[in-house]
């Protein structure tokens, strides 16, 4: 296995060093792609559920006063959108990969505490399947889903892959 990742890595910086010889710059992006494309820089589904369990006060005030600064600075946040006009906000936890193989994960809290689709698909169209405590909806023709999962009290776990 060593012996393979030493490889690896000599054969990217070769790649690094032709590619900023011969001017490509954009082209430098694809080795990095290439050796993080399967890294996960996300939360899990537990991590996700406990994160909201033990701040479950302080995101409905933020929401409440509009002021995400105190959950801003909660671990494992990368990113809230706030879309009150959609019925949501959205907590990004992470995600992995690049197209065509990418995941997402976080959770959002529901106004109205039905299910949203936080962007990732096309709500009105989705036809859902319980699972694992939760409703999933998958493409017909390919392999991109989403799947959300109640965490109580108009917050909900999310994931979507493409």
């Amino acid at each position: 296995m060593l012996r393979f990742l030493k490889g690896v890595c000599l054969a990217t910086l070769i790649a690094v060093l032709a590619l900023t010889a011969s001017g490509c710059q954009y082209l430098l992006m694809l080795p990095a792609a290439m050796l993080l494309g399967g890294t996960r820089d996300c939360l899990s589904r537990e991590e996700i559920g406990d994160l909201v369990s033990a701040n479950r006060e302080l995101l409905l005030q933020d929401i409440a006063s509009d002021s995400f600064v105190r959950s801003r600075g909660l671990e494992g946040i990368q990113e809230i959108h706030v879309r009150r006009d959609d019925g949501y906000v959205e907590y990004y936890c992470g995600g992995w990969g690049i197209v065509p193989e990418s995941g997402y994960v976080g959770f959002y809290y529901s106004f109205d505490g039905r299910v949203n689709d936080c962007g990732y698909m096309c709500l009105e169209e989705m036809e859902w399947t319980e699972m694992d405590g939760g409703m999933m909806y998958r493409m017909p023709d390919g392999d991109n889903y989403y799947f959300t999962a109640p965490l109580g009290d108009g917050f909900w776990y999310y994931e979507a892959h493409y």
